[in-house]
């Protein structure tokens, strides 16, 4: 109980400490739940102070890797979840407000109901999470002991805070205006046919490709380290994307009728592709020029060691 009240006296007298306890018998149970988090030991004096932990390890040993290295590598892989993730449905679900613009606010929506809900699900998850758990940015993590300099990004709050939350937001809306824009004006045009393109094309070929290709090469630039599992869930999610297109109006188009032969007409014409370039390009390029900027123009000691170590 004492450990406990050393906890709370810490926390109530400090109210931007993070505290962190540490212990391995039954007695530390009430510290360890009494702080922000708690490393339970299972060993020779039982579980209970594991089973009361957020984290468990085997022995004092394992400390040293589980704070210095992984807890460093979770706290920035942390940020880039949630933030890409409020990024990535603000970007689709805004394109179908600013479709409103040109549907003169009525019920008509801009993507198939199907298409629509497999967004979370099929194109945009996997990668995610192979960047939640993979990874990382150095490469060495015996220079995470030696540079004390590297924990200034947790301290600072340089991977996440108000700031960064709300650029990523920004992000989305940008990206989210000039995917609904730049392929609706773009296609008003005559198709190869001869026939005006309709909201089919607009919207489940153009404006929906497009956001699947921004939010996927938009993980990839934020991307530390690639690993074969990246590739496969990036280039793989949209892959998946065009298959599942292809099968959806080929094979199972007595779902939706109104897309009946859409993937011969549309994609095999060279001005969506066009289109899809453009749009991609437009969303992107300040992002890879702001990317390229904090590596190589103003790059802060992270990148500066990261650089050196690949050396």
């Amino acid at each position: 109980l004492q450990k406990a009240q050393i906890v709370q006296l810490v926390r109530a007298n400090d109210r931007q400490a993070i505290t962190l306890a540490i212990g391995d018998g039954a007695n530390d149970v009430s510290m360890i739940q009494a702080a922000h988090v708690g490393v339970g030991i299972s060993g020779m004096e039982g579980v209970q102070a594991s089973n009361a932990a957020d984290y468990a390890i085997g022995q004092f040993s394992f400390l040293y890797r589980l704070l210095l290295v992984h807890g460093r590598w979770c706290y920035r892989r942390s940020a880039l979840l949630i933030c890409y993730s409020f990024y990535k449905n603000i970007l689709l679900y805004l394109t179908q407000f600013y479709f409103l613009f040109f549907n003169d606010w009525s019920s008509q929506t801009l993507f198939d109901k199907w298409i629509f809900g497999l967004y979370n699900i099929f194109f945009t998850s996997i990668p995610i999470l192979v960047v939640g758990v993979f990874d990382r940015d150095m490469i060495d993590t015996r220079y995470t002991a030696r540079y004390p300099k590297l924990f200034e990004h947790g301290l600072k709050h340089m991977d996440f805070s108000q700031q960064i939350f709300v650029y990523w937001i920004a992000n989305g809306i940008f990206h989210g205006i000039l995917c609904t824009l730049v392929p609706v004006y773009a296609l008003r045009g005559l198709s190869d046919g001869g026939r005006t393109y309709g909201l089919a094309a607009w919207g489940n070929c153009a404006v929906y490709t497009a956001v699947v290709f921004v939010v996927n090469l938009k993980l990839g630039i934020e991307t530390e380290s690639w690993t074969i599992l990246h590739h496969i869930a990036l280039w793989g999610s949209i892959g998946v994307w065009f298959l599942f297109l292809f099968l959806y109006i080929t094979a199972f188009d007595f779902i939706s009728p109104e897309i009946t032969g859409l993937f011969d007409e549309v994609l095999s014409a060279g001005l969506i592709w066009l289109v899809l370039l453009l749009t991609v390009v437009a969303c992107l390029i300040r992002d890879v020029v702001w990317k390229y900027w904090g590596y190589h123009g103003v790059p802060d000691k992270t990148r500066l060691l990261y650089r050196w170590v690949r050396l």
